[in-house]
């Protein structure tokens, strides 16, 4: 059985660290994760009795501009709805707003799936300790 949380209380900061590094988000600080979901405007968690399975969170200035992040499902509870869930919750409350999102590698079917579609103009700059990664998802 799952329960979905959207707020903060009694989040294992540690937990979610480990939960984006294990699908591959990489590696989080948790006063920094805490940090970022505090400054969301919206997030949703998704637990397994206390266990943390799953998470995302938007920031949105509520008018007319929104992004999504952090989607993620442990691989062994993947499957099973609760990304699709997770995204549902948040797109109901940015809805009528310009949504970005940057998927990861291979994910660009679940999104498409959601109404996503890849756009054409989109730019990004990526910190300098981050440039490595950066190499997937940016064109030359």
């Amino acid at each position: 059985m799952y329960r979905f949380a959207e707020d903060l209380e009694s989040v294992p900061w540690e937990e979610l660290c480990d939960l984006y590094e294990k699908t591959d988000l990489g590696q989080r600080n948790p006063t920094e994760l805490q940090q970022a979901f505090s400054q969301s405007s919206h997030v949703v968690l998704v637990y397994q009795d206390a266990q943390i399975v799953g998470g995302g969170r938007a920031i949105s200035d509520g008018v007319y501009y929104s992004g999504i992040f952090d989607i993620a499902v442990l691989p062994e509870h993947q499957g099973k709805g609760l990304g699709r869930e997770i995204m549902n919750r948040l797109l109901a409350k940015l809805n009528k707003q310009f949504i970005v999102l940057t998927t990861t590698v291979g994910k660009e079917e679940f999104y498409g799936k959601l109404g996503f579609r890849k756009h054409k103009t989109a730019m990004a700059i990526y910190p300098a300790h981050k440039q490595k990664s950066a190499k997937l998802y940016l064109e030359d």
